[in-house]
C-alpha cells in the first residue's frame, strides 16, 4: 500500500544487535530501488535493519528485519607439521588468524606431485574441524606437496602456503626444510615392535 501516492525513495537503517544500540541511516542517494549494499559494516558482528517508503505526505512504518550477519571467507591456515610413514603423511595445521566473521566448517586438503606441471587434487574425506590429517595412500618414494584451505558459511578461503613432505630420517630439520619449501621422497619405514 503506497498510501495514495507514489513511492519516491527509501530509508534504510541499522544498528548492532546489542542492549543499547542506536539506529544509524544508511547515506545512500533517493532510490525507488527495492535493494540495497549496505556497506561499512563489521564481519562476524549481527545487525538489525529496517526500511522505511516515502511518498508526498512522508516516511511511513518501518519493516524491520534480522538479526543476521555479515562475513567473508576465513583467511589461509598455516602447516604446521609433516610427517611421513609408510605410504602416507601426517599434516598438523594452525587455524587462520581470520575465520572471516563466520564458524569455520571444514578443512579442504590438497596435494600434488612435486613437479611445476602437476595439479592438485583434494583428498577426499568428510567435512572436519580438525587441525590434522592423515594423507593415504600415497607412493612411496614419491614428492610431494600439500596445502589446506579453511572452509566458511561464506566460501572456501586462500590456501596455505605449500608445504613439502620430509623424509622421516630426517624429522628434525622439519620446521627447517618446510620454511624453506624444500621438498624429499616419503619412504617406507619399519618400525621395531
Amino acid at each position: 500500500n503506497n498510501g495514495g501516492g507514489a513511492i519516491s525513495d527509501y530509508i534504510v537503517q541499522y544498528k548492532a544487535n546489542t542492549v543499547g544500540a542506536v539506529w544509524t541511516t544508511f547515506p545512500n542517494a533517493v532510490s525507488t530501488a527495492t535493494t540495497m549494499v549496505v556497506t561499512g559494516l563489521v564481519n562476524g558482528t549481527a545487525y538489525n535493519f529496517r526500511v522505511a517508503a516515502k511518498n508526498p505526505v512522508g516516511f511511513g512504518a518501518t519493516a524491520l528485519v534480522g538479526p543476521t550477519t555479515p562475513m567473508t571467507i576465513a583467511s589461509a591456515p598455516v602447516i604446521t607439521t609433516v610427517t611421513p610413514g609408510d605410504s602416507k603423511v601426517d599434516l598438523t595445521w594452525n587455524a587462520p588468524a581470520s575465520n572471516g566473521g563466520g564458524a569455520i566448517t571444514n578443512y579442504l586438503i590438497e596435494y600434488k606431485i612435486d613437479s611445476a606441471t602437476a595439479l592438485w587434487t583434494r583428498f577426499p574425506r568428510a567435512a572436519s574441524t580438525a587441525l590434522a590429517a592423515t594423507i593415504a595412500p600415497l607412493v612411496n618414494g614419491t614428492k610431494y606437496l600439500f596445502r589446506v584451505s579453511a572452509v566458511n558459511p561464506a566460501g572456501t578461503g586462500p590456501a596455505s602456503a605449500a608445504s613439502p613432505s620430509v623424509r622421516k630420517a630426517r624429522c628434525s630439520s622439519l620446521s627447517q626444510r618446510a620454511s624453506q619449501g624444500r621438498s624429499v621422497r616419503t619412504k617406507s619405514v619399519t618400525t621395531p615392535i
